[in-house]
């Protein structure tokens, strides 16, 4: 299990080191705007081995430190020709040699991996040619790390697809897409994480659609309505106490209620 968290220069700004409890929940709290939300993508993105998500968030360092001693560490290089991900695998303990991966995008963020002390692998439009040609289904590349089937009007990444449907692909394809270190694939295959996003700002205005409206208008006309009917109610209950006014005097009057006193 994971027992600390770190992001170093989240939007170039903030730290945040995150100890997690082992037996108990761990909750982060903080004001809009510090990453709070960033950081559960980043560790999901991270488990789920999409490394093109994690290389768009704006962080300097993000470190995952396991029960075990061991210790990930995924530093963000910005270079004129896009940018890098370092992966470092160590344990705390100092005993096992530093392990390194680095992954490189380029502006159009085409994946090119380079493995130290292995030969290069680049990705080209090449390869995204032939993952068209053999799918059985019409896919369409419609963003730099985005594919769409047409057919199903389903998404995916570059990752996600090969994952699905790498069955379907020649041999020599899969195993560039493969060939992520060993220690990488067993770390980022350790834990399985579940992202349930919830959107504050957004609510469906029916349930069975894909409609959705402000939840600060739907709740402000939720308040609105209820004003209404407190005044309405109000004004009913003052009415109702003017019209028998005298009649509860001359009430008062006729039948004056006693009032005992105790010495």
């Amino acid at each position: 299990m994971i027992t600390k968290i770190e992001v170093k220069e989240l939007y170039g700004a903030f730290d945040h080191p995150i100890k997690l409890k082992e037996e108990n929940i761990t909750m982060i709290l903080g004001e809009n705007g510090l990453g709070k939300t960033v950081i559960l993508k980043m560790i999901k993105a991270f488990f789920d081995k999409d490394f093109f998500e994690l290389q768009t968030y704006l962080f300097k360092e993000f470190i995952l430190t396991f029960s075990n001693n061991d210790v990930v560490s995924i530093e963000k290089e910005i270079n004129d020709n896009g940018c890098a991900l370092k992966f470092s695998h160590h344990t705390t303990t100092g005993k096992k040699k530093p392990e390194t991966y680095i992954m490189s995008f380029s502006e159009n963020q085409r994946p090119i991996h380079r493995l130290r002390r292995n030969r290069d692998l680049y990705y080209h439009d090449e390869i995204h040619y032939e993952i068209g040609r053999y799918l059985p289904f019409p896919i369409e590349k419609v963003g730099p790390d985005t594919w769409l089937n047409s057919h199903e009007g389903e998404l995916f990444s570059t990752q996600q697809l090969f994952e699905r449907y790498g069955e379907f692909l020649p041999a020599n394809i899969r195993k560039q897409f493969e060939s992520l270190p060993d220690w990488l694939v067993k770390k980022s295959s350790s834990i399985k994480t579940k992202f349930i996003e919830t959107q504050r700002l957004l609510i469906r205005t029916k349930a069975q659609e894909q409609e959705y409206k402000s939840s600060v208008v739907n709740y402000s006309q939720g308040l609105i309505e209820k004003i209404k009917n407190k005044t309405v109610a109000a004004t009913d209950l003052a009415s109702k106490l003017d019209r028998s006014y005298p009649n509860r005097v001359i009430n008062q009057i006729t039948h004056p209620k006693k009032i005992l006193i105790k010495n």
